[in-house]
């Protein structure tokens, strides 16, 4: 993101951040925070809109955009709402509950209405009402198209790396070391791709 962010200002285009940690940081409580968190966003977007500061383009999490995509998709006034999804939670959902079925650990019926309820209607929400999509894999992407009806056209796929630059480093002085990587590597994140 940040990276994205920098050649966007390479090409004279002008860049905030806002980060959620920074947005009502006195906040405690992640159930609270996905609810009050992106209605704060809506409204200091709308407030912004109203003054000569209003962005072109509003790029934001699929966690945090419902509110604010729902909004730009009824007025016009407001800057496009791109959504971006580092892996649908949606297909992260249903990993996780296939997932506790196949190991046998119970999966409360509270937590999955809760779920169902807040987290994934609105990302839904979300989705559906942004002027475009951003997913990193062919599988999140045939998953918004398949399954939460978001049209082909809406939905860019954007493949994530390392910097190239990154392998023109002389290493003819170095001695070779060794890496660790730290993470998963599953279906759900496009491995197949």
């Amino acid at each position: 993101m940040l990276q994205s962010g920098r050649e966007m200002e390479r090409d004279g285009h002008r860049v905030s951040f806002w980060f959620e940690e920074q947005l009502l940081p006195w906040l405690r409580g992640p159930g609270v925070r996905r609810l009050l968190v992106p209605l704060l966003i809506a409204a200091k977007l709308l407030r912004l809109a109203a003054t000569g500061e209003r962005p072109d383009i509003v790029e934001i999490h699929e966690r945090m955009a419902a509110p604010y995509a729902w909004l730009a998709a009824r007025l016009p006034r407001l800057p496009a709402c791109v959504v971006m999804s580092h892996g649908v939670e949606e297909r992260v959902w249903e990993a996780a509950l296939r997932q506790a079925e196949t190991y046998g650990q119970p999966m409360s019926p509270v937590r999955r209405r809760l779920v169902s309820l807040f987290l994934l209607r609105q990302i839904r929400v979300g989705f559906r009402n942004a002027s475009t999509v951003i997913v990193l894999s062919s599988e999140d992407e045939l998953f918004l198209r398949e399954r939460l009806n978001v049209a082909e056209t809406r939905i860019r796929r954007c493949s994530t790396g390392v910097d190239e630059s990154l392998f023109s480093i002389d290493r003819s002085t170095r001695r070779p070391g060794s890496v660790i990587f730290v993470g998963d590597w599953n279906d759900r994140k496009g491995s197949a791709s």
